[in-house]
């Protein structure tokens, strides 16, 4: 299974958001299953532009209300629980505190926003990961999205530039 993973796009109009999910659907989400968005879409038609891919996503710090965006997920694909959530703090402390919160009781990954910093990594046997921005990077890999990937139960994780 490939899931196409994308969080802090910021988009404003419906333009912008058709364009961007074309541009994403036809390049390096063209073969995915389903795409999970970690918060702060900007403008919520994004999530029907992303469509026909089925979409999971939830609510960023920016985002307002919307019946389709919880705070966070768990889902459980292929045997794996996977958490997406948008995170919260600054800096480095995004991923640490994600960690705290779930406590001993980890899931198998974390996906999540907020910081516009790519990161794939784990911590003891849990996979952290954030796509980055493919709009507003903060990091001198520049503009990103991510794809994770589960083959036998395994899950990889692997951060894509985005050239707009």
């Amino acid at each position: 299974m490939r899931i196409g993973v994308i969080a802090d796009t910021h988009l404003q109009s419906q333009q912008e958001c058709r364009r961007f999910s074309d541009r994403l659907l036809d390049g390096p989400f063209h073969s995915v299953d389903m795409i999970f968005h970690a918060g702060d879409l900007g403008n919520s038609e994004l999530l029907f532009c992303l469509a026909p891919c089925p979409v999971v996503a939830v609510a960023g710090n920016t985002d307002r209300p919307h019946p389709e965006l919880p705070p966070q997920r768990l889902l459980t694909l292929e045997g794996r629980r996977i958490v997406l959530a948008h995170g919260w703090g600054g800096g480095d402390s995004v991923a640490a505190d994600l960690l705290r919160h779930f406590g001993p009781e980890r899931p198998d990954v974390i996906v999540f926003g907020h910081s516009h910093v790519p990161e794939n990594r784990r911590v003891g046997k849990t996979l952290l990961f954030n796509p980055g921005s493919p709009t507003r990077p903060r990091s001198s890999v520049g503009a990103t999205v991510g794809v994770l990937e589960i083959v036998g139960g395994e899950v990889a994780g692997e951060i894509l530039p985005w050239r707009d």
